[in-house]
């Protein structure tokens, strides 16, 4: 694995010290609670943003709270394109070429054919509206497949399928997985983590890496826990090997060690 694909999350400690010693980048958790997007929020988050990106490589994880993208209720639906189109213009003001976001998933709620149908519109429409957006809201993306790229991330998908069936229906190059490995460990009703990765291929854009026993998301250091996460990443080197990875550690120190020791 190269180095130069490796961030750590702002939210774990250490992060920015261990980032100067092993030269990873930062993935910038600012705007994870939506309400950071509010008008009078805006001048300060985004100084705090560029601050953390400052001679670093970044990529940003956008907003998450209370947003399904594939709500019944329309107006639930225009407030995650809201601060979706937000977040995506503060990317474009750091020049930040891959997000991360949240598929809104929520068990029981929705059947699975539903969460596929919605999303697919969804997500074709947030590219389009990106692509389409006049400057200073959300500067136009480049040539499908170049400079930005939009990854859905899985939270409690208990199987990989659903999510790769929201991929492929929308058929773009600009929308990708994050495969977040600690989640799929907690939630999963079928097969491997690994197997998971196998399915989904080249789909992978970007992992989220952490560790679990298996029953509750814990974000533990990579080695505690019940993955596998040698065997995970010599996997995701074959499948998707474009990928990038983010340490989602609570505490980042030795994962952190144990990642650059294995980097090149």
């Amino acid at each position: 694995m190269e180095k130069d694909k490796i961030y750590i999350a702002t939210f774990s400690e250490g992060a920015e010290e261990a980032t100067e010693r092993y030269g990873f980048g930062l993935e910038l958790d600012h705007l994870c609670i939506s309400e950071n997007l509010n008008e009078e929020n805006w001048e300060k988050i985004t100084e705090e943003m560029t601050k953390a990106a400052a001679g670093r490589r970044i990529i940003v994880h956008g907003p998450f709270t209370e947003l399904i993208p594939c709500a019944i209720d329309e107006r639930a639906r225009e407030l995650a394109m809201k601060r979706h189109m937000e977040s995506i213009g503060i990317c474009r003001e750091l020049g930040v070429k891959k997000l991360i976001l949240h598929s809104g998933w929520i068990p029981s709620m929705y059947f699975p054919s539903w969460q596929v149908e919605r999303s697919v519109e969804y997500w074709k429409k947030l590219i389009a509206k990106a692509c389409a957006a006049p400057a200073g809201t959300a500067k136009a993306c480049a040539a499908p497949g170049e400079d930005f790229t939009i990854c859905v991330e899985n939270v409690f998908e208990p199987e990989p399928d659903t999510l790769i069936e929201i991929i492929d229906g929308v058929g773009d190059p600009r929308l990708k997985i994050c495969l977040d490995v600690g989640h799929a460990n907690a939630v999963k009703t079928t097969g491997t983590v690994e197997e998971w990765i196998e399915k989904m291929g080249e789909r992978i854009g970007h992992f989220h890496l952490h560790n679990n026993d298996g029953g509750s998301d814990s974000h533990g250091e990579l080695t505690d826990g019940a993955l596998d996460m040698e065997r995970i990443l010599r996997l995701a080197e074959k499948r998707c090997p474009d990928a990038t990875y983010t340490i989602e550690s609570r505490k980042c120190g030795k994962s952190a060690a144990w990642l650059a020791a294995r980097a090149r």
